[in-house]
């Protein structure tokens, strides 16, 4: 699989995802077509929440799993294989986990819509070829490529924004700064350090390659490294007739700031794409984790009292201001799209599923213990 960042030189469309010499199908399967690569490798969760993966602290229900490898070539594209396809001569690449929906009613978890019954599929690409799921009547033909970045501060929190209620994907969710890779950006870092500077005000450097970082571990001397990666399609809960609107293969990457970085910068929220943020600490970190993995975890781990973080949201010069509003932190806690059952709003919350997915994954390898 090929996804191909592209330099502004080359004058060419944005980047796509390719299974050999071959566009991946919008509404179609990345997910799938990997693991038809290689029967050997299968390495998803069980029903039952065993431990047969050793590679996680337990296996969530919400999502299937499986471990890919990453090569970059020499013409800038991005390599996915199957991780039994490593190359022998790379030996040191690290593994690199791929995710995707998976249902799982009790948490509020959607199979994939990719996945959904040849009937379904075969409406939805008549509504395709009407058109259907662009802003602008275009025929989406290929899922596209899209970075999202984990923004670490030295006390260890990670830096999460929220969608406004008026997007047209992720209306109202949870989900770490992030966008669509476009021509013009010449590597994934440079891609995600421009998303992170567009809707945070926060500018990190993409000095390191994040590939290196991916495959000798932690960055050095700071600069991005990637995490893991998602099929994210919207919307979320596949429904007969009706379209599949964004299909994006996500690469989630994480950089961790220090003290002098963070003393230089400060948030700047654009207001077009996100209407609040969250530092979230490393309990909060917890809660929210402890709530993913199932309900008796939940129900378990979760303090009974109301949870409340800090909410950031700009003022007239753009510029981030700490109000005395308040989130509940159970808002973020959920798998978007989530509703309250106690009062009449309309207006769905919860942590987008692949944000969930990249922070369960990066406090795994980071924090080597389990949640």
């Amino acid at each position: 699989v090929h996804a191909s960042p592209l330099a502004m030189a080359n004058k060419l469309p944005p980047p796509s995802v390719w299974i050999n010499s071959k566009r991946c199908t919008f509404g179609s399967s990345v997910f799938d077509s990997i693991l038809s690569t290689s029967s050997s490798l299968r390495d998803l969760p069980s029903t039952d929440n065993s431990s047969a993966n050793p590679t996680l602290p337990s296996n969530p229900l919400h999502y299937d799993r499986t471990l890919i490898s990453l090569k970059q070539d020499y013409d800038g594209q991005l390599r996915l294989l199957p991780a039994s396809f490593s190359d022998s001569g790379n030996s040191s690449a690290r593994r690199i986990p791929f995710g995707r929906s998976r249902s799982y009613s009790p948490l509020g978890s959607h199979a994939c819509p990719t996945t959904v019954s040849a009937t379904q599929t075969a409406t939805q690409a008549k509504l395709l070829s009407q058109g259907s799921g662009n802003k602008n009547g275009a025929v989406r033909r290929f899922v596209q490529l899209a970075v999202v970045g984990l923004v670490v501060s030295p006390q260890n929190e990670i830096l999460i924004t929220r969608r406004p209620s008026y997007m047209r994907s992720f209306p109202g969710a949870w989900v770490f700064p992030g966008g669509s890779v476009d021509a013009t950006d010449d590597s994934l870092e440079a891609a995600i350090a421009r998303e992170v500077w567009e809707e945070t005000g926060l500018q990190t450097e993409p000095s390191t390659n994040a590939l290196d970082a991916a495959a000798g571990g932690e960055a050095s001397g700071g600069g991005w490294t990637i995490e893991s990666i998602w099929e994210s399609v919207f919307p979320t809960i596949p429904e007969p007739g009706v379209p599949i609107r964004r299909h994006h293969l996500v690469v989630y990457l994480s950089i961790k700031l220090s003290e002098g970085e963070m003393s230089e910068m400060s948030l700047k929220l654009c207001d077009e794409e996100v209407d609040a943020a969250v530092w979230l600490s490393p309990e909060n970190v917890d809660s929210i984790l402890a709530n993913s993995l199932s309900p008796e975890t939940a129900d378990a781990v979760m303090p009974k009292e109301e949870i409340l973080v800090d909410l950031l949201t700009t003022s007239n010069d753009k510029m981030v201001t700490k109000t005395d509003e308040k989130e509940a932190l159970r808002h973020l806690s959920g798998i978007y799209p989530s509703f309250d059952d106690d009062t009449s709003s309309e207006h769905p919350f919860g942590m987008a599923q692949g944000s969930l997915f990249a922070l369960m994954e990066h406090c795994h390898r980071h924090r080597r213990r389990n949640i």
